[in-house]
């Protein structure tokens, strides 16, 4: 399907300073900020008390004085990402995508996200139910083998069967395990980052506020406070 095109359109506006409006569907604007204020967000397993968000809303241009002044208008969607997501997010290119968290479409606030649950307590249900299901096997060969006219060598047979059931259970164990060991050092990392990053600034924060008050150290690492929402 092609693609359509449309003129922008401009508007002389009665300021009598000589100023036009152009609009255009287009037309955007996208701006990202530093946030403090504690937050749960997707793909990550720690609240957060700093953040980084991202919103995009519409945009109209003004000409005035030999100058362009974009001005943002109407937001369309913002979201959040941890600052490992940010990190993530800015030197990947033409992956999957980031995860992240929308806050408002159209300025109207999404539900947020609530504590996560331990993902530990799924890997040990699902190693507890492995090992049932592969245990329940060798149970009943067990008992088809004592209540059977077997000869020797056909219970041997069986025996093997046995054997292999085990080294199932055994290597399905091992498998969750493995699963549950790569998931714990990826959450080490994530966690890592995230303390780092808010160590750093809690230092330079530390070190600011010794200068000028706690307001105009935010202000200076470009903070938004969001401790009500």
């Amino acid at each position: 399907m092609p693609r359509e095109y449309e003129d922008p359109i401009s508007i002389r506006q009665e300021t009598g300073r000589d100023e036009i409006k152009i609009t255009h569907p287009a037309f955007a604007q996208i701006r990202a900020g530093r946030v403090s204020g504690g937050t749960h967000l997707y793909g990550s397993d720690f609240q957060h008390h700093h953040y980084v968000v991202i919103s995009i809303s519409r945009s109209e241009l003004n000409r005035h004085l030999s100058t362009d002044w974009p001005f943002a208008q109407d937001e369309l969607i913002e979201v959040a990402l941890s600052e490992s997501q940010w990190a993530t997010f800015v030197s990947t290119m033409n992956a999957e995508g980031t995860q992240c968290t929308i806050q408002h479409i159209n300025r109207k606030q999404v539900p947020q996200i609530p504590e996560p649950r331990s993902t530990i307590k799924d890997f040990k249900l699902e190693g507890a139910e492995s090992a049932r299901e592969a245990l329940a096997q060798i149970d009943m060969l067990v008992k088809e083998i004592q209540g059977s006219k077997l000869s020797q060598k056909q219970k041997d047979e069986w025996s093997k069967q046995l054997e292999f059931i085990r080294g199932r259970t055994r290597s399905s164990l091992r498998f969750v395990l493995q699963q549950f060991g790569e998931h714990m050092e990826t959450t080490v990392n994530k966690a890592k980052t995230e303390i780092s990053a808010y160590a750093n600034h809690l230092i330079v924060r530390s070190g600011l506020s010794k200068l000028m008050g706690s307001k105009d150290a935010k202000k200076v690492l470009g903070y938004e406070d969001r401790s009500d929402e």
